[in-house]
């Protein structure tokens, strides 16, 4: 898009009280969403880009403008993979299928390596540690998001993946806690109910066996409960079934 797309758009959506979200990789069109005012830039530095201006990484981060970098996909699922192939097989993630949806997965990932997803990875792999640093050493408001429900970037593991990237880099695991508890909720999405635990806050907690800021986050891949808005969701490691409604 123009940057003359950018300014109408955010013009239009501002008047009707609405945040815009831009999808963006390239600098020429993250200079352009970001000086016409986009309120959220997602995906900045996720496919494989070189590092961008420091100039720009620098007037983002001082404007406290919102980054939603989800670099913990190709570049990262590509190789650990290759390490650990076992976890294509995941129980936990098969118990979410009917037999004939997980017989298509297993069908759907045999080859791969030879994904058209990943025809970039060896770019991507160069340049996805260079990237989230910048947005780390920057101070930039940091929200932690996805590309889940792409090739083997399953729902299971995929947040708690994308944190722990960013530990692995440098960034205090309570402060990538507060990104995707505090700063998703009032920065990203402009709830100012959720995000943290507070009186007369909705309700969304999970709990975890052990201390994550001890152990890289990991712990946050086996939690035991799940409440949301105030409802057990998920108690001693097992979804409650038939699934509670709330309204």
């Amino acid at each position: 898009m123009t940057r003359e797309d950018y300014d109408a758009i955010v013009k239009a959506a501002h008047a009707n009280g609405i945040k815009v979200h831009a999808h963006l990789y390239d600098e020429p069109a993250i200079r352009n969403a970001f000086e016409m005012g986009v309120d959220v830039l997602q995906h900045v530095g996720s496919a494989g880009s070189p590092t961008y201006s420091p100039d720009l990484v620098t007037a983002i981060a001082q404007a406290k403008r919102p980054v939603v970098p989800t670099v913990a996909h190709r570049a990262y699922l590509y190789p650990q993979t290759i390490d650990f192939p076992e976890s294509l097989q995941d129980p936990e993630l098969k118990s979410f299928f009917p037999p004939v949806m997980w017989e298509g997965l297993q069908q759907s990932l045999k080859e791969w390596r030879n994904l058209g997803y990943f025809r970039g990875i060896v770019t991507e792999m160069e340049y996805r540690d260079p990237l989230t640093k910048q947005w780390i050493d920057s101070g930039a408001v940091v929200g932690m998001g996805t590309d889940n429900g792409t090739p083997m970037n399953f729902h299971t593991d995929a947040l708690w993946r994308e944190m722990k990237a960013f530990v692995d880099l440098g960034r205090p695991a309570l402060q990538v806690i507060g990104d995707a508890t505090r700063i998703n909720a009032i920065n990203i999405m402009g709830r100012n109910d959720l995000g943290t635990i507070e009186a007369g806050k909705i309700a969304d907690i999970i709990v975890v066996p052990d201390n994550p800021l001890y152990d890289n986050l990991s712990d946050l891949g086996h939690v035991q409960m799940v409440m949301k808005s105030g409802v057990v969701y998920k108690e001693n490691g097992k979804p409650k079934f038939p699934l509670p409604l709330t309204k």
